[in-house]
Parts: C-alpha cells; sequence; structure tokens
C-alpha cells in the first residue's frame, strides 16, 4: 500500500516496496521522484521545484493567451476574444472610463479601423497561486478611417484560473507618447 503525506497544497506518495515516490500538486499534476527516502528539507525543495515548473509553465500560457488576444483583436476575432475575457472582466480605456466585456466586444464588431500589426514588444508574467499577471509594451500599426497609424501602449493584465480555465479579468493600456 502508498503511504501519504499531505503538505499543503501537493500530496507525496512512497510506493510500497520500491523507491519512487510521486508527487501530486493541486493542479493534478504528477512528478515521479527517485530516491531512497524523501522527508524534511528534501520534501520542502521537491515542493518549490515543482511549484517553479508549474510557474514556469502557467507563465508559458499566459504569454500564449496575449498572442492569442493580440490575433484576436487584430482579426476582429469576437468568439476567440469572447472565450479569452471573463464575462465580468473590467477594461480601462486610455480616457479612463471603463468598459465591460460585452461593450469591448460590441466595439470590435463595429471598428471601423483595421489592424495591420499588434505585438507585444516586451513581457513579463508573474504568478500568484490561481491569478498571473502580465505587464509590458505591444505596438499596433493599422488604418483607421484610412490613415495610417502606429501607437505603442503599456499594458498591464490580470488573469485568474476559473473552471480550469485561465481568463482575463481585468485590463489597461495606458499610450506610451514619448
Amino acid at each position: 500500500a502508498a503511504v501519504g503525506m499531505d503538505f499543503g497544497v501537493s500530496t507525496a506518495a512512497t510506493l510500497s516496496g520500491g523507491n519512487e515516490h510521486v508527487l501530486l500538486n493541486a493542479h493534478q499534476e504528477i512528478v515521479h521522484v527517485f530516491a531512497d527516502r524523501i522527508e524534511g528539507d528534501d520534501l520542502l525543495l521537491l515542493r518549490v521545484a515543482a511549484d517553479e515548473d508549474r510557474e514556469a509553465g502557467v507563465r508559458s500560457k499566459i504569454v500564449a493567451l496575449e498572442k492569442a488576444w493580440n490575433q484576436a483583436y487584430k482579426m476582429g476575432d469576437t468568439k476567440s476574444l469572447d472565450a479569452i475575457l471573463d464575462d465580468h472582466m473590467v477594461l480601462i480605456n486610455d480616457d479612463g472610463s471603463t468598459q465591460s466585456k460585452e461593450l469591448f466586444l460590441a466595439s470590435v464588431r463595429r471598428s471601423t479601423s483595421r489592424e495591420e500589426q499588434v505585438s507585444p514588444e516586451s513581457m513579463s508574467v508573474h504568478v500568484y497561486g490561481t491569478t498571473a499577471i502580465a505587464t509590458g509594451v505591444f505596438r499596433a500599426k493599422g488604418l483607421d478611417k484610412g490613415k495610417p497609424y502606429t501607437r505603442r501602449e503599456r499594458f498591464i493584465d490580470t488573469w485568474i484560473l476559473k473552471d480550469g480555465q485561465w481568463v482575463c479579468v481585468g485590463t489597461n493600456a495606458t499610450p506610451i507618447l514619448h
């Protein structure tokens, strides 16, 4: 029989008769460790390593979602945007006004501008459990009413893990004027 120990967000089990230890974290990710025994500080180090691996995976996922958001916005793909944005998300506009998801999607549908490029210049993601904060700068180029434009904006997006999916619940982009 397996002997299990609960240590916070993870569970460790030692398989009977062997030196294989199985770690299962709160996100149901399995980590196999081969050692004679795992105790005390070693168990903590394994937990930290598993958490760092999970955080790296979350960071990669959020970066991919940010890029998908940029492309969906560029293409006017409200179906993809709908899937990425939480139903209760809040968007803060350049002028300080706020928009709901519904109003944002409606503005994308009726937009007269044609985005040619929307891409991140820089981005970092910080993970806090089931919350992730993405910050960076993106560049947008396109045509609005037949006139070309280029703009750069600094953004901050707040993502949460909800029902097994990462969704954006808050976003703000501020034009960089210099």
